[in-house]
């Protein structure tokens, strides 16, 4: 199984139900397992999440309609994506319909 996250991670959250949650910054902490989720009918890949600390929170909508904030809770891999260093690649860069070749070095 590939997942989006490991222990450790920064990640955005993304396809969030509630949708207070979208784009909250999260540490990825540990992998709890295939979950049962609302709204998935086979159990999914669920982590264990941690709000960035100065963010407010997470919010978690229950299906007996109970809404709590937290600090951590639960999150589906499928919501989550890694904020990581990014390889950088040779970019076209256009400026005045010129074309300019722009090598990254590091």
């Amino acid at each position: 199984m590939k997942l989006n996250c490991k222990p450790g991670d920064l990640a955005i959250t993304i396809k969030c139900h509630v949708p207070d949650n979208l784009g909250k910054i999260v540490e990825v902490v540990s992998f709890e397992g295939l979950v049962d989720w609302p709204h998935y009918e086979d159990p999914i890949p669920v982590w264990s999440i941690r709000a960035y600390p100065g963010s407010k929170g997470l919010t978690y909508l229950y299906p007996d309609g109970t809404v709590k904030n937290a600090d951590s809770g639960l999150a589906p891999d499928c919501f989550l994506r890694p904020i990581s260093g990014l390889e950088l690649e040779d970019e076209d860069i256009v400026v005045d319909d010129e074309q300019i070749k722009e090598t990254t070095k590091c």
